[in-house]
Formats: C-alpha cells, structure tokens, sequence
C-alpha cells in the first residue's frame, strides 16, 4: 500500500486507495489530452506553444512545430497532399469527352472552312487569268493593227499569240495529251456547274489549247477563248467554276472581250442551284465579272 493512503497509525484508510486511482486515471487523460487534442486541456496550449518556441532554437525549417510532431503524422500529412496532386489531374473520361466535342466541331466546320478558302483561291485565279487575256487581246491588236473580223478568228490570232507568249505544252484538234488538255467533244473529266453531271460538252475548247507556265490551260476556237484557271490536273474541272469563256468581238474598228453570259454572247447557262444540264456554267464568266459575291456562293 502506497504510504500516503495509511493513517497515522500505519494502517491502511479505507476509500483512499480508490480516490487516488480515479487521481491517476484523470491525469493519465489529461496528458494524452494535452498530446493529441491540446485544445482539449486547460493550459495545454500555453504548455504546447512554450514546447514549440524552445524548439525554433534547433530547427532550421519554416515551420517550427514539424519537429514536434511524430514522424507517423508526417506521412500521413505528406501522403494527404500528394493525394490532392493526384485527384487534381484530368481522368481518362474527361480527355475522351472533350477529344470527341472537339471532332464533332471539327466535323462541321472544316468542310466550309476548305470550301471558302478553295473558292477565294479560284476567285483570285480567274482574275488572274481574265487580266492575261486582256493583254494577250492588247498585245495581238497592238502588233497586227487589225479589228475586222478575220483577223480575231483562232487561225490566225494563234500565229501571233504564239510569238509573244510562252507556254509549256500545246494541243490541236489532231494532237491532243488527254492528261493535259481538253478532250474531243465531250470530257468526262470535267463537270457542270452544279458538279452533278459526269461528262460536259467541250466543243467550244478543244481546238487549240496552250498549258501556261503557271498551270493554267488557254483555248481557242474560232473566236472564242477558254480558260481553265487552274489546269485539268487540278479540281474541280467544273464549268462555271475554274473554267470560263470569252468571246472576241469586232466592233467600230476595235476588238472587245466579251464574257459569256453577256447579252448577245452565245450561252447564258448559269445555274448554281435549281435544274442543271452539259451546258450548266458556259455563262458564268459575266456573273463572275460582276458579282462581288459569285465565288462565295459556290456548290
């Protein structure tokens, strides 16, 4: 028996051992209160920071209550941000959901993004060319001096275009390099203008044909001129679209280029939406001459 639960006499008091167990049992309590929950204990927190500002002497970190702590509160402490770090990633769903928004955007808009530059890229060639004709028009008039009639037919304004021009390849009526130039009558590498039709009429392009250095394909038939802006190799090879046609007129002592569709011309065929035939797009050299919006609006 503990000595201070005897009486005076040595022996033991009856209901003192008790009292100083339950005395234990409380200040066992209050000092792992004071360990785990300090907040938890009366003068614990004065007790707590007094331990921490005697250990800022010896610790060279920022935080100064790290030392203090046991070192099973440190991984676990660590293992809770590294766990952040990895919840903060994007899972693999997410990514597939937003690659999937992302083609089906793609999807709709990268077929008119192609079509708009296409036709500005064919707007720009046919003016191109149209300005080539017009010199080769000047040119031929300025060396033969001549504006009747005869003179502008294809036989003999193809005698002095060949002089003052230069081109890469040339077709006849009874030489022609199918892969380069415009076939016989009918081609079927080419289209109408709606580009619903498998083969158009060439009559009017296939007697002689000039392959520029720039790609581009020039023909003549008596007094009509054609262009392909871009060459057969390139599409589309649709009438109306990279090919035109012009007609050389002689009036009051002088020669016009007339774009077909223009009254008076040949064919005035123009139809970019509605029925369709071989002959859709001879007739949209004049439109493409004056509408600012023709190319734009384009099948």
């Amino acid at each position: 028996i503990i000595p201070e639960l005897r009486g005076g006499d040595g022996t033991p008091q009856p209901g003192r051992s008790k009292d100083a167990k339950r005395h234990r049992y409380k200040a066992n309590i209050n000092n792992k209160l004071e360990i785990c929950h300090p907040e938890l204990v009366s003068g614990s927190q004065e007790k707590q920071k007094t331990r921490c500002q005697s250990d800022i002497q010896h610790d060279k970190n920022n935080n100064p209550c790290l030392q203090s702590l046991p070192r099973g509160r440190e991984v676990k402490k660590n293992s809770l941000h590294s766990s952040l770090k990895r919840k903060a990633a994007f899972t693999l769903a997410e990514v597939l959901v937003t690659l999937g928004i992302i083609g089906v955007v793609s999807a709709m808009t990268l077929p008119t993004l192609i079509s708009n530059h296409r036709n500005k890229v064919l707007e720009a060639q046919f003016k191109k060319e149209y300005s080539f004709i017009m010199q080769t028009v000047d040119t031929f008039l300025q060396r033969t001096s001549c504006a009747e009639a005869f003179c502008i037919k294809s036989d003999n304004f193809i005698k002095e275009f060949e002089k003052f021009t230069k081109f890469v390849h040339k077709c006849t009526p009874t030489s022609i390099d199918e892969k380069l130039c415009f076939t016989r009558i009918n081609d079927c590498s080419y289209t109408d203008l709606q580009r619903k039709l498998d083969c158009v009429r060439v009559q009017v392009l296939d007697d002689y044909q000039y392959v520029l250095p720039d790609g581009a394909l020039i023909t003549f038939n008596n007094t009509t001129i054609g262009v392909d802006v871009n060459g057969k190799t390139k599409r589309p090879n649709a009438i109306g679209q990279d090919v035109f046609l012009f007609e050389l007129k002689a009036e009051n002592f002088s020669v016009k280029l007339v774009p077909w569709g223009a009254e008076g011309t040949p064919s005035q065929e123009c139809q970019i939406t509605g029925r369709t035939s071989a002959y859709n797009g001879e007739g949209c050299a004049y439109r493409a001459l004056t509408e600012a919006d023709y190319f734009k609006k384009l099948p």
